[in-house]
């Protein structure tokens, strides 16, 4: 799956699944704070133990002087389709897909995977435990 470019049929609704979230994170969960947060989608290099490199889309959003990096990290991530990992200056977060539309964040790893479904107010608290106050 999603070995160079994402441009296999796989890898293209692997593809589509996180632009699909991140129009919705920035158009619906950050709309009425879109005067405050500056928006930006990359392109960066991935690298996979087994797997080798690939090129993903990254979201970045801007407050102040603080970054907060969206990450699709893992081909193959057990007991999900994908995972984002989230990450700003005081932590990491992941969101996990687990398919048609189906976005979650991890809240706990053990002793047993707990999550909550991505929403407006998931996604703020979300950045208020990863971001500096």
């Amino acid at each position: 799956r999603c070995l160079s470019d994402w441009s296999s049929d796989v890898c293209s609704s692997d593809l589509k699944a996180v632009n699909a979230l991140y129009h919705t994170i920035a158009d619906e969960y950050l709309g009425a704070a879109k005067n405050d947060v500056e928006i930006t989608l990359n392109q960066v290099e991935a690298a996979e133990k087994y797997v080798g490199g690939y090129r993903i889309p990254q979201l970045v959003l801007k407050v102040g002087d603080e970054q907060v990096f969206f990450t699709p990290v893992g081909i193959n991530v057990v007991g999900a389709q994908g995972r984002i990992d989230v990450h700003g200056d005081r932590g990491t977060a992941t969101i996990i897909w687990r398919g048609d539309g189906d976005w979650s964040i991890v809240v706990s790893r053990a002793p047993k995977l707990r999550v909550v479904p991505l929403s407006a107010d998931s996604l703020a608290e979300m950045l208020a435990g990863i971001m500096r106050p």
